[in-house]
């Protein structure tokens, strides 16, 4: 008998911290209007893609603006300036980034597809790991989606997220790249001074 009520308290305890790590958790997620936001579907079809300068990087290719004044190109950055003072930046980001995805689940990919397609009603993962993922990811889209509008297009193997006239940051326009093919990096474009047109033309010269 005692050994039973052992092993009573000891589930029910379980299950008690196990409740209260839960609500902290769900305590932890945001509650700016940001984190219900999510991207629209968006197309661009009516854009002819850019014919420039092409820029081929190890996952994908792009055509940029011709005639740069000034380029900038490293492992894991490229970037060109031009004389009316436009620039573009292109990163790679990792997993390795993240260091609060280290113990879940999630790729960058899964990351991305919380960041702009889930909300705080939507389905929470049961692991636990995969919880307080989810949670620090719905927390930092205030920072992320802090923007005018919020869309994306699907590609054959790439959806492109793009925020247009983000509040915060150095750069009023920032695209997301995410390839099937390649589930822990992101490819970050970066654009200042850039018309809207002109954007989509450089983003759908992606193949």
């Amino acid at each position: 008998m005692m050994r039973y009520m052992q092993v009573f308290l000891f589930v029910s305890l379980s299950l008690m911290l196990g409740s209260t790590l839960a609500l902290k958790l769900d305590a932890s997620i945001c509650d700016s209007k940001y984190c219900d936001r999510t991207a629209d579907r968006a197309d661009w079809g009516d854009v002819p893609a850019l014919k420039g300068l092409f820029n081929k990087r190890e996952h994908f290719s792009i055509h940029l603006p011709l005639s740069p004044t000034h380029l900038v190109t490293t492992d894991s950055l490229f970037a060109a300036k031009y004389s009316n003072g436009q620039l573009i930046a292109i990163s790679e980001l990792n997993r390795a980034d993240y260091t609060y995805l280290n113990a879940s689940s999630y790729s960058l990919i899964d990351w991305a597809n919380i960041v702009f397609h889930k909300h705080r009603k939507s389905t929470k993962p049961k692991n636990i790991e995969d919880l307080r993922a989810w949670n620090e990811t719905l927390f930092i889209k205030k920072m992320i989606l802090n923007a005018e509008k919020i869309s994306f297009v699907e590609k054959k193997n790439y959806k492109i997220y793009l925020m247009e006239g983000k509040k915060n940051g150095p750069y009023q326009n920032v695209a997301y790249l995410v390839n099937e093919n390649v589930p822990n990096s992101i490819f970050q474009i970066e654009f200042d001074r850039f018309p809207t047109r002109d954007i989509y033309q450089i983003l759908n010269s992606i193949p």
